[in-house]
């Protein structure tokens, strides 16, 4: 039986639209299909604000054995981030630092595959046993980011140009899926990738830098042709 965690990492302030959607969020995780499955749960919850909108006690309703980590600024162990962040003028450097969280939890837990997903993404019921069937080192769902899918920059899935420097967007395969070496949102990680592969901040991107790293071990990543759905923004 393959162990798998599921992990997100949240930031829901009071009155954000991430913590109006948590409960819809909260739903499809208890709504996966974990047939054949052994699976264990881990949140981040980062910033105070989130606790002072009771993100842990919903989640911990719905999944009452997960392991939940709160961070917050005044952390000592993030005056290096901050530095950093301030200096770079971006997030990315403690995107990074949060999710590694996840990675770690999954290490210790020795689990077979950590399945990290955005706290704005509603994944069909299917979705995960479809990303442990097909057994990569990394492998993601698709997520149409911003309107019309037929742009490029729309979706989730990216890929390094020849310089291996610049990373580019394209169109996904809607019927068969295909490779890809930049994704997220929605991703299954195995576990011989998470010993050798890590977040790492990069200016480009939060999930970047993980495929950089990736890309060097030789661990080739790929997208299936399942749409998840992605709330930006509420509906009028």
């Amino acid at each position: 039986m393959r162990r798998v965690l599921i992990g997100s990492c949240l930031h829901t302030p009071p009155g954000s639209l991430r913590a109006r959607i948590l409960p819809a969020f909260i739903a499809h995780l208890a709504a996966l299909d974990l047939e054949g499955l052994q699976v264990s749960h881990a949140f981040v919850i980062d910033g105070l604000d989130s606790t002072a909108a009771g993100a842990h006690r919903l989640l911990l309703q719905a999944f009452p054995d997960a392991s939940m980590t709160m961070l917050h600024d005044q952390d000592p162990r993030m005056s290096e981030v901050r530095r950093e962040r301030a200096a770079a003028g971006d997030s990315y450097q403690r995107m990074a630092w949060v999710r590694n969280h996840l990675r770690a939890r999954a290490l210790f837990e020795g689990a077979d595959f950590l399945f990290s997903i955005d706290g704005d993404i509603l994944p069909p019921p299917s979705l995960l046993r479809q990303l442990v069937a097909e057994d990569r080192p990394w492998c993601a769902g698709l997520v149409c980011n911003t309107p019309p899918p037929d742009d490029p920059w729309a979706w989730n899935v990216m890929n390094f140009t020849a310089d291996a420097i610049r990373h580019i967007h394209f169109r996904p395969d809607l019927e068969r899926g295909g490779p890809c070496k930049i994704t997220g949102a929605v991703c299954l990680y195995r576990q011989d990738l998470l010993e050798r592969v890590w977040w790492a901040p990069d200016t480009a991107g939060k999930n970047v830098g993980l495929g950089r790293l990736a890309r060097r071990a030789g661990l080739r990543g790929w997208y299936l042709p399942v749409i998840c759905e992605h709330l930006m923004v509420e509906e009028q």
